[in-house]
């Protein structure tokens, strides 16, 4: 998925010098099957997941 490809309401992925961080805000979000909030950092293979998906994200 490209970072500008993210519907604003399921977040936002921010890229910084030391890497992409995920920033969720008030959607509930699964990072590797944990439930996160806030502002998480990503790293390769990480899983996310959205718990009111309204389109499937490819």
């Amino acid at each position: 998925m490209n970072i500008e490809d993210l519907p604003e309401s399921l977040g936002v992925l921010k890229k910084r010098s030391d890497g992409v961080y995920l920033i969720s805000g008030e959607q509930e979000v699964f990072l590797n099957e944990k439930p996160v909030a806030g502002e998480q950092l990503l790293g390769l293979g990480d899983r996310i997941r959205f718990a009111r998906m309204v389109k499937k994200l490819v």
